[in-house]
């Protein structure tokens, strides 16, 4: 992940972070409900700290949140 991620230092994901996220990416979800968005930057505010928590979630979800989120899962495979 340090490669990835060369100016942050992501945390890891612990058991629930990685079921959420393995859930939208098997199914395929292609939009989420205002409330999984919050549950993702949860997770990317938990695994990202030295990150502020993005202030338009809808405008910033698919490009900082969740492609992010994708590129740390990946790592699990």
């Amino acid at each position: 992940m340090n490669s990835m991620f060369r100016y942050e230092k992501p945390e890891c994901f612990n058991e629930e972070d990685f079921n959420v996220v393995k859930n939208a990416v098997e199914t395929k979800k292609g939009s989420f409900k205002i409330e999984e968005q919050e549950k993702f930057v949860d997770i990317y505010t938990r695994v990202f700290p030295q990150l502020k928590r993005p202030e338009c979630t809808p405008c910033s979800f698919k490009n900082e949140i969740y492609d992010r989120l994708i590129k740390i899962y990946n790592t699990y495979k």
